[in-house]
């Protein structure tokens, strides 16, 4: 969590990706630890259709590669009921209203937090959201009141699907995350699509935090919150 300009603004990813080390096993979840390879990685950052092949004017330095998946842990797929606990017991323990940051898979938890304790939340931004969040199959009316705001990197319109290869996250960003925007738009509530090509902003990936121009969509953000955050 960090402070700007006299707003508390939470910061969440999933809780497995946002530890300096993985848990003790088997001590802490059931099952076995899930490790992706380098080319599942590749393509889940969106770095270009096959390990090794960045897409044309990315902003990620494929050279660092390497140093990047050194820092990866592993996760696993049970413990997702145990993350959710963890999400609602922090939501709810709030003293004082926030904004939500969270970003990738940590939409997901956060989202589910956010619908349970809305009076806690004083705006929503998701970059690069995979939530299964579907407005067509759950009750939202407790968000839609709340600002929120989506933010998309490149390389995620038809031309980059080379060679039958599609970026995980494109169930969100063409299907439920992008039915969340419309119909918070529908029922008279504050929701912002913000897709960077479309502003002028080229060859972010889904690491767009360690890219050249990470603190220009910073500033982005931070000036959205200013303008649309009471």
């Amino acid at each position: 969590m960090f402070l700007q300009n006299g707003l508390n603004v939470n910061v969440s990813d999933g809780v497995e990706r946002g530890r300096s080390s993985w848990a003790q096993f088997p001590g802490i979840n059931e099952g076995e630890p899930m490790f992706q390879s380098y080319a599942e990685r590749w393509t889940m950052y969106r770095l270009g259709p096959k390990v090794g092949v960045p897409f044309e004017g990315s902003r990620l330095d494929a050279s660092k590669y390497d140093q990047f998946m050194k820092q990866q842990v592993p996760r696993w797929t049970t413990s997702n009921a145990m993350v959710q606990a963890a999400y609602d017991e922090y939501f709810g323990s709030l003293t004082d209203v926030c904004i939500i940051l969270a970003y990738s898979q940590g939409s997901l938890f956060a989202l589910e937090s956010a619908l349970k304790f809305p009076q806690n939340v004083r705006g929503v931004v998701l970059v690069e959201p995979s939530s299964t969040l579907d407005p067509e199959q759950r009750d939202v009316s407790a968000l839609e009141g709340v600002p929120f705001l989506f933010v998309y990197g490149d390389f995620l319109d038809d031309v980059h699907k080379i060679d039958g290869y599609v970026w995980p996250g494109q169930f969100a960003y063409e299907g439920n995350m992008r039915r969340l925007h419309e119909h918070l738009c529908e029922v008279g509530g504050h929701s912002t699509w913000m897709e960077l090509p479309e502003l002028g902003i080229h060859g972010n990936t889904h690491a767009m935090m360690l890219e050249d121009n990470s603190r220009q969509i910073a500033d982005l953000i931070c000036n959205w919150i200013k303008q649309h955050v009471k």
